[in-house]
């Protein structure tokens, strides 16, 4: 950390001193124009008091430009070191909860699956006995009811878990195509568009297949719920999702992009929506993006989220960064 400061402002003094030169040597040139065609018949004492008056002013400019220079780069760097501590932040209570429930989880995943498998032999049962519609109802919605805990626990223990991922060089096109094969389905039914725009010959990346995945299910599942409220979407617009990779120029990094065309997102829900257990549905569980953001950190990448446009109702973007596998030598 200590070596990229002393880097990058080393390449900030080196762009101070080119750009004072550069404004030294114009000013110059300037001043021996107007000095040839308009104060060459001036006497010595006058063109004494020009080259005074040209070092001032030309003081007066570089100093300028030299706190106008450290300024920005200075407020850049604050910028950067607030990005950077918001960060620090976020995986310090996303560790923390990670160390409150990973001792619990396993303790509620055997109790719940046990549960859940009488229920479905007790449906089954009721089933064969004749019994009443509305017993088999009250029984189906215990066991959706059981199985939500069962899925609340097994997003507890993918949050809790952050050793152990097997990494390799992957092909992020590849991950987008095997996610889309297992919701197409769905959001056919849905009647859900899913744009597919993947940039040819992306680099390799390194990371885990699943993880990868599970972070764009989660991002998916949020655009289609996004879709599916209809809160200020647009109404002659057919449900929409685009899907797209790219790398970023002349970066090691590439890009992909989930974007709906609903409602877009709240200035608040923007804010919280990586925190663990913030969700705005009924039904969530507000845990999918916190686990989705530790993934991508595990990865050494970034995801943030925005509305698609000035306006909300052009829909929200998440937009995840990863970096590019480096080249073995």
């Amino acid at each position: 950390m200590k070596l990229d400061f002393i880097d990058r402002w080393r390449t900030h003094l080196i762009g101070l001193i080119l750009s004072s030169m550069t404004i030294v040597i114009v000013i110059f040139l300037i001043w021996e124009l107007l000095e040839y065609n308009l104060f060459s018949g001036l006497d010595i004492a006058a063109l004494h008091v020009l080259y005074i008056t040209r070092g001032i002013a030309l003081s007066v400019v570089l100093t300028a430009w030299s706190v106008w220079f450290i300024m920005k780069y200075r407020r850049r760097y604050e910028e950067e070191q607030k990005k950077l501590a918001a960060q620090l932040y976020q995986a310090e209570k996303l560790t923390a909860l990670g160390q409150l429930v990973s001792g619990v989880v396993h303790e509620i995943n055997n109790p719940i699956g046990i549960m859940v498998s009488r229920l479905e032999l007790m449906s089954d049962e009721a089933k064969n006995f004749g019994a009443p519609d509305g017993h088999l109802k009250d029984i189906e919605v215990v066991r959706k009811q059981a199985s939500r805990i069962g899925a609340i626990a097994q997003n507890l223990l993918s949050f809790a878990k952050k050793t152990g991922a097997q990494y390799a060089d992957l092909d992020l096109n590849q991950v987008v195509a095997a996610t889309i094969s297992l919701i197409d389905h769905e959001f056919k039914k849905k009647e859900i568009v899913l744009d597919c725009r993947l940039a040819p010959s992306l680099p390799a990346i390194n990371g885990n297949f699943n993880q990868l995945q599970q972070v764009l299910l989660n991002l998916l599942s949020n655009a289609r719920d996004a879709l599916g409220n209809g809160n200020g979407s647009k109404p002659h617009a057919r449900p929409a999702i685009r899907i797209a990779t790219w790398k970023m120029p002349e970066e090691n990094f590439v890009r992909l992009s989930v974007i709906d065309n609903g409602p877009g997102i709240k200035p608040e829900s923007a804010r919280r929506v990586f925190d663990p257990f913030y969700t705005t549905k009924p039904e969530g569980t507000g845990l999918g993006l916190s686990v989705s953001y530790g993934i991508i950190h595990e990865h050494g990448g970034n995801i943030v989220v925005a509305n698609n446009g000035e306006k909300r109702a052009c829909g929200t973007c998440f937009m995840v960064t990863l970096p590019v596998r480096k080249e073995r030598r």
